[in-house]
């Protein structure tokens, strides 16, 4: 099944920037032989695998990069209202801390696995109940995750209305976390980044057309 170029969704030039620097650093990479198993193939264990991987952890050996990363979520969420910051473990924590660092405003870090010894506390850090909370992680596929997130920090009294992402690799996430009342920001989504590296030869046009492919029908049942 071809896919057409995408002409409508085109990145600004900040955004292509920072898409040419996840790419040199190694955050995003393709290997259209063997792929990568994503959580989904934990439900889904015959569903194709992904042709590519995004992996920020990287960047915590790539500051100049990472630096740009924090600069981007500054700027996304500059109408956000929040009093604490929570990336999601462990791909996020990292950079959730950076934006700490950047913006002043404390971090918070909910535990998916209980701690059973010392203070058995189900978030790390100080917070008060009643706070907002801005939920930062690397990317968003379905929303499972995030919700899992959200309502460990809800049980504790705080509040979410909005969560930012690096990437959205446009496989429903956003959706399913609107239809539970959040709103996502991302900085950049996964089909107009394809058509930017096919467009500067960082990948190859039937290697644009079979991750589009894959996009559109990741559990293989078309």
């Amino acid at each position: 099944m071809a896919v057409k170029r995408i002409k409508m969704s085109v990145l600004s030039k900040s955004q292509k920037e920072l898409a040419l620097s996840l790419f040199d650093a190694g955050v995003i990479k393709f290997d259209f032989e063997k792929g990568w198993r994503l959580k989904l193939h934990e439900t889904n264990p015959d569903a194709p695998l992904s042709p590519f991987y995004i992996d920020l952890r990287k960047l915590q050996s790539h500051l100049e990069v990472k630096s740009k990363a924090v600069l981007t979520i500054v700027d996304l969420t500059k109408e956000v209202k929040y009093d604490y910051i929570a990336g999601i473990p462990l791909a996020a924590v990292a950079l959730a801390s950076s934006l700490a660092d950047k913006t002043g405003i404390p971090q918070i870090t909910p535990r998916m696995d209980k701690k059973t010894h010392g203070e058995a506390k189900t978030i790390d850090g100080d917070y008060e109940k009643g706070k907002t909370v801005l939920v930062v992680d690397d990317l968003v596929t379905s929303a499972d995750s995030k919700l899992e997130t959200i309502k460990v920090l809800e049980d504790c009294g705080l509040v979410v209305k909005d969560i930012v992402v690096m990437f959205d690799r446009e496989q429903g996430g956003a959706e399913q976390l609107a239809e539970n009342g959040y709103k996502l920001h991302s900085a950049l989504k996964i089909k107009p980044t394809l058509n930017f590296y096919a467009d500067i030869d960082k990948i190859s046009l039937e290697q644009l057309e079979r991750t589009l492919n894959y996009l559109i029908d990741p559990l293989g049942k078309k």
